[in-house]
């Protein structure tokens, strides 16, 4: 279990640096627009039309990320599922971390701590238990019986991933509550 969690962190360490090399390699036109796009969301921030619907993308990709990592528990896609999870979401966080910055300078350096990173804190742990947990349960029961059919309906691991969903979901509605704050400190 050890290594799995260091494995996943390498992953999604080099997920985050992947996703910088891409944002600093885009083309002018690229970055301009999509420097274009983080402003005019930050303005809707300002105006306070920021709503309950702007999080539920991020709540819908975070619960199907989790809900993924419970499902390839019984398969032997258990490991790679979870290393392209970490992968993606590393890249998510280091394309935005560089954008964010490269637009808005030192006080994007606030916007990441404020916004990003709280969700972050709660979000990761809750993906690396999930993992940790669905590799550990499919190397016991296929050292248990092996060429048998695993299940995932045992009522622990579906009552504990039901809890990392709900964790996921906090995550989402704390960025949801931190992103007028952020606002505030950035504008």
């Amino acid at each position: 279990m050890k290594n799995s969690t260091y494995i996943m962190c390498f992953i999604l360490c080099f997920g985050i640096s992947t996703g910088i090399f891409f944002e600093t390699l885009m083309s002018e036109k690229i970055k301009l627009s999509m420097q274009q796009y983080l402003s005019s969301i930050l303005q809707s921030l300002e105006m306070q039309a920021f709503s309950i619907t702007s999080i539920t993308g991020g709540l819908f990709i975070n619960v199907a990320a989790i809900l993924l990592i419970c499902i390839s528990g019984c398969s032997f896609a258990c490991a790679p599922t979870s290393a392209v999870i970490f992968f993606i979401k590393g890249m998510s966080l280091g394309y935005c971390c560089a954008l964010i910055l490269e637009t808005l300078g030192a006080s994007g350096v606030i916007a990441i701590l404020v916004t990003i990173l709280p969700q972050n804190l709660l979000l990761l742990p809750a993906l690396l238990f999930g993992s940790n947990l669905a590799l550990s349960t499919y190397s016991s029961k296929r050292k248990k019986a092996p060429g048998s059919k695993l299940s995932i309906l045992e009522p622990e691991y579906l009552c504990v991933f039901l809890i990392l969903t709900i964790i996921i979901a906090v995550s989402c509605f704390v960025q949801l509550a931190l992103m007028p704050l952020a606002s505030r400190f950035i504008m």
